[in-house]
């Protein structure tokens, strides 16, 4: 697919509802659901994020984490959207730097003991490289990672990534072009764990992402 198109919106497949990330000024920001078909995410509205650790930036559309900040939102919307067997989307953009760390996710990838189902990292097992992890027991990762990326993503470059279940197979793509896949069966854990968004402070991920993250139910990028 045509990542550059996703810049302003043009290239998005409009057949799914998704939840958009959009940064205010001040401590909170705010996400929107956006819903295009009657069979919307959940409901309609918007939820909001709040800032987990530290301090985090905002410039334009670019939300920036210095390594040891995070924002977490505990709406329960949230927590049916990655789980089961369902399909989705889960794309943004990525801009990194050396470091490692767990950047998205319902738990970080040092506490897979816990009520954990699903987390996106970079460079936490395999330097520089984006990394999927998955759970269908929630006390471990099923496969850590089971997606590793091919390309570098710590050289400061902005990348679009996206991570999609599509049936049975897990996707990873970097601007466009597929990464990994896998197959996968299995049903990703009911976590009712808060989302977070940035660097967690398990392994000091520093990376600045834009701001308008977005999560689909269903599969964009098949």
């Amino acid at each position: 697919y045509d990542a550059s198109a996703l810049e302003s919106d043009t290239g998005l497949v409009t057949r799914s509802s998704r939840i958009e990330m959009d940064p205010t000024a001040g401590s909170t920001y705010i996400s929107r659901i956006v819903a295009t078909s009657t069979t919307s995410l959940l409901d309609y509205g918007s939820l909001q994020w709040t800032i987990g650790e530290g301090s985090i930036s905002a410039s334009g559309s670019e939300l920036s984490f210095n390594g040891s900040t995070c924002i977490t939102s505990s709406d329960t919307r949230l927590t049916g959207l990655v789980r089961g067997t369902v399909d989705w989307t889960i794309e943004g953009w990525i801009q990194g730097t050396p470091a490692n760390g767990t950047i998205f996710g319902s738990q970080a990838i040092t506490g897979a003991a816990s009520n954990s189902a699903w987390a996106i990292a970079f460079g936490a097992t395999t330097p520089n490289k984006l990394e999927i992890y998955l759970s269908t027991s929630g006390s471990s990762w099923t496969s850590a990672p089971l997606l590793t990326s091919t390309t570098s993503v710590n050289d400061g470059v902005r990348r679009h990534f996206a991570f999609v279940r599509n049936g049975g197979t897990m996707r990873l793509y970097i601007s466009g072009v597929q990464q990994a896949s896998a197959a996968y069966a299995g049903s990703i854990y009911a976590s009712t764990r808060s989302w977070s968004w940035g660097g967690f402070s398990d392994l000091s991920a520093n990376c600045a992402v834009n701001a308008h993250l977005r999560v689909s139910d269903t599969c964009l990028y098949p």
